[in-house]
């Protein structure tokens, strides 16, 4: 299974890429929550950026599967694919 994966200019600092692919060789699909697992392990230094110190999703980060918006409550039913797209987007605010 190949997932694709698209990051912010903070992340993408951190991978080493904007845009990159992992692979899962012996998974034919797996919860959103397990990506993350597998991501923060390729890339430790993500782990302050994209998770508050209780596990819950940053809620400076937008996570969308496929384009749909993925919430705190989505994680743990959410369920990847071969070919999804998962992109992390900074929630952007000013005034």
């Amino acid at each position: 299974m190949k997932i694709d994966v698209n990051l912010t200019k903070a992340l993408a600092d951190i991978a080493g890429s904007k845009e990159f692919e992992l692979e899962f060789p012996n998974k034919s699909s797996m919860k959103l929550s397990e990506f993350f697992s597998e991501l923060v392990k390729k890339h430790p230094r993500m782990q302050d950026l994209l998770f508050e110190s209780d596990g819950s999703i940053n809620y400076h980060i937008l996570i969308f599967v496929n384009d749909k918006p993925i919430q705190n409550k989505d994680e743990k039913t959410t369920k990847l694919t071969n070919g999804d797209i998962v992109s992390f987007f900074p929630i952007i605010g000013g005034g």
